[in-house]
């Protein structure tokens, strides 16, 4: 007997999960096809299934239709999910097919087994590059100059801070000294 188990990952902030339990489709079909798609872009795999379904691509020779229409439905549904999170362009994080218990239907003498699956993905929200970022050596030469900069420009306010209190504290001690020398007055 096989568990129904959570999802494989941990799902983020900026990722969303769907899931299709007792899929009535062949484990071994569907593996294959969650295989070809794993890591995916959202649109090229709901493209590349789409393909499968007019029998235009294939797997080891083989289309697996009725896997590739029940994944569809899957990426469709986290897809929407992903939607209502608030995600931009996605990627297929994980996507996995396990067995499920299979259920007997007795309509023949000893019965005909369904072959069942648990589909489950996990879609990712693809990284956009900031704007006006540079790439390569040189990048990295003027955040490295940034830092000097700004170690230089903390180093300056300290020193400020530091002229500021000492006077502060000069005054202090003048004024405590003032007042001890008042006090020591009236006592003689």
């Amino acid at each position: 007997m096989v568990r129904i188990v959570g999802y494989p990952v941990q799902i983020g902030e900026r990722e969303a999960k769907a899931a299709i339990v007792y899929a009535p489709v062949s484990t071994r079909n569907s593996r294959a096809v969650c295989r070809r798609i794993n890591g995916m872009p959202l649109e090229a795999a709901k493209k590349y299934l789409g393909s499968l379904l007019d029998e235009s691509a294939n797997i080891n020779g083989r289309h697996h239709t009725f896997a590739a229409e029940q994944i569809l439905v899957l990426l469709e549904s986290a897809q929407k999910n992903a939607e209502f999170r608030g995600l931009g362009k996605t990627r297929i994080r994980t996507i996995i097919a396990e067995e499920a218990r299979r259920m007997i239907r007795r309509k023949r003498k000893g019965g005909r087994q369904f072959k069942l699956t648990h589909l489950k993905v996990v879609l990712q929200e693809v990284e956009k590059p900031k704007e006006g970022a540079k790439k390569g050596p040189k990048a990295m030469e003027t955040a490295t100059e940034k830092k000097a900069g700004d170690a230089a420009a903390d180093k300056k306010s300290e020193e400020t801070v530091e002229k500021q209190t000492g006077e502060e504290k000069t005054e202090k001690t003048e004024h405590a000294k003032e007042k001890k020398h008042e006090k020591h007055e009236h006592a003689h």
